[in-house]
């Protein structure tokens, strides 16, 4: 292994990079000899913490790396910082290597550190707890964005409790921090949910024009104006996801997709109104041809005569997932066997929670081949396992409408 270039032996640890990390032999590999710790160090890094089950541990490093200003600043906050005294010396800047922003996962790291060091007074205010974490959290962001040439990744996941809400402005703070139109200017991948990110959205806009995956959520027409500007500044946006707080959101999402016509492959859509969309968000949508991969959950609207040509519109289609979970009443099934009808034999999964007869015919008639069917609760493998459902049903049928028939028989008779 020595004897490998050190291009050779990064491509090595990157192909095992998360191998590396599930049996923790990362470290262990480091420690090989100075070689090996040069190329390790930094792969190690790239995503600190995505990679780590001990984020409060990276937050004692990182503190340490803060220059003096900072360190102040802390302190006069009532931070204390003796568990992280600066570095004297130190063989890499951590910092530097950072490409992913895992803000959710940071944000627990350090409330773990300030409660390992014991650093909330007992009986302090629950508000002066979340701003400590808030304080550390903006100069640890500061501290990335400045060092790193490079971000990648950003992700947020609003967690389950209400202190989280403290830090929203900070994240919403990033896209104007220092050196963010630099390291941030070919974002690749950003995923938020919960609080309300429009300026964050508002900030990314004027920097980054080459994300492929943007996955969020949208609580205000505020925010769902923000998302659509920012779609439409891309380059080539390939994958958007957006979970709608409510069902008439959706409009100028919609609207801003014709900018994406000949790259969008992959589309989620969580409980949208298609009644309520405009003419013009209507016509952007049927532009995407080049979908492969649509996802429609808790959307209602669709069994209009309306969509009929939205439904034809996707002949590239290899994956449709529709969870319906509303009236069954109307379950839009012209707009499903349409979906089915065009795209025909590319399809190769479906995923659908309730499901009718002319659906299932659909299938058998236009999809000779798949790898996944999934009807409710039913899976299947292959052609023959569907059709040898429906052959069922209908005998299962049959057998009802016989017994019924008997009884009738059977009753006129006894009448006789």
């Amino acid at each position: 292994m020595n004897r490998l270039s050190t291009e050779v032996l990064e491509q090595v640890f990157r192909k095992f990079k998360d191998d590396f990390h599930a049996s923790k032999h990362e470290l262990s590999a480091a420690l090989v000899n100075r070689k090996w710790c040069r190329i390790i160090v930094p792969i190690m890094w790239e995503d600190p913490f995505g990679s780590t089950d001990f984020p409060d541990k990276l937050v004692k490093i990182l503190l340490s790396l803060l220059d003096e200003e900072s360190r102040s600043l802390l302190t006069n906050k009532e931070i204390d910082l003796s568990k992280s005294p600066p570095f004297q010396t130190t063989t890499f800047d951590y910092a530097c290597f950072i490409r992913s922003l895992q803000l959710d996962k940071m944000y627990d790291g350090i409330r773990n550190y300030l409660i390992t060091n014991n650093q909330f007074d007992e009986g302090e205010e629950l508000i002066g707890k979340y701003k400590k974490t808030g304080f550390i959290f903006h100069e640890i962001s500061s501290l990335i964005l400045r060092r790193s040439s490079l971000i990648e990744y950003i992700r947020s996941v609003y967690p389950y409790s209400i202190d989280y809400a403290v830090i929203v402005d900070d994240i919403n703070l990033i896209p104007y921090m220092t050196n963010a139109n630099k390291c941030l200017k070919y974002l690749r991948v950003v995923i938020t949910f919960g609080g309300g990110y429009s300026k964050f959205y508002s900030g990314l806009f004027t920097i980054c024009k080459n994300l492929i995956t943007i996955i969020t959520s949208v609580t205000t027409l505020e925010s769902a104006n923000s998302l659509a500007t920012i779609i439409r500044a891309q380059n080539s946006l390939k994958n958007l996801s957006v979970l709608f707080s409510e069902k008439y959101l959706v409009g100028s999402v919609l609207e801003s997709l014709s900018s994406q016509k000949d790259s969008l492959i992959n589309l989620t859509m969580n409980t949208c109104d298609f009644d309520t969309i405009s003419d013009d968000a209507l016509k952007s949508l049927i532009t995407c041809k080049k979908l492969e991969r649509l996802v429609l959950e808790r959307c209602i609207g669709l069994e209009k005569e309306r969509f009929n040509s939205l439904s034809r519109s996707f002949p590239l289609l290899k994956e449709i997932i529709f969870f319906y979970k509303h009236d069954y009443n109307y379950f839009p099934d012209d707009f499903i066997i349409g979906l089915i009808q065009t795209a025909n034999v590319n399809l190769r999964n479906l995923d659908f929670d309730f499901y009718s007869c002319r659906v299932v015919n659909a299938i058998l008639n236009y999809i000779p081949e798949f790898d996944q069917c999934r009807l409710y609760d039913y899976e299947f493998k292959s052609y023959n396992d569907l059709k040898e459902y429906e052959n069922n049903q209908v005998f299962y049928e049959t057998s009802d409408d016989s017994n019924d028939s008997n009884e009738e028989e059977e009753s006129s008779e006894a009448e006789n």
